[in-house]
């Protein structure tokens, strides 16, 4: 079965920021921190495919843009979402949520290539 990457952007972005947000920004994790991570990832998700097919007819990095644009959405959405005093802190577990997010995707899909090819 073929999973899209996107979905698993999403899942692993969920992942790393109800970790993050736990351990750095909310005392008192409830449902409702756990789904506000899934909105924001979902949102953040989103913003990424529509702006890679509004950019992608425009010039040729558009991936980096796209980027871009999603993670500054993302700031924004979580201003809403999360509520915290500390607002800086908040935003290095955005996007330190969003880093470690594309390294495991990196890893992980450097090593489904792997199993593949040895298959």
């Amino acid at each position: 079965m073929i999973v899209p990457d996107e979905v698993i952007l999403v899942l692993l972005l969920w992942i790393f920021l109800s970790i993050f947000t736990k351990t750095y920004l909310i005392r008192r994790f409830g449902l409702n921190n756990l789904l506000a991570c899934l909105i924001l990832a979902i949102i953040f998700v989103g913003t990424l495919i529509i702006a890679l097919a509004v950019l992608s007819f425009l010039f040729l990095y558009a991936s980096v843009v796209a980027v871009i644009v999603a993670t500054w959405i993302l700031f924004l959405a979580a201003r809403s979402f999360i509520d915290t005093e500390n607002w800086r802190t908040r935003e290095n577990v955005l996007f330190a949520s969003v880093a470690v997010t594309y390294l495991a995707f990196y890893i992980l899909t450097i090593i489904i290539n792997a199993i593949s090819s040895a298959l």
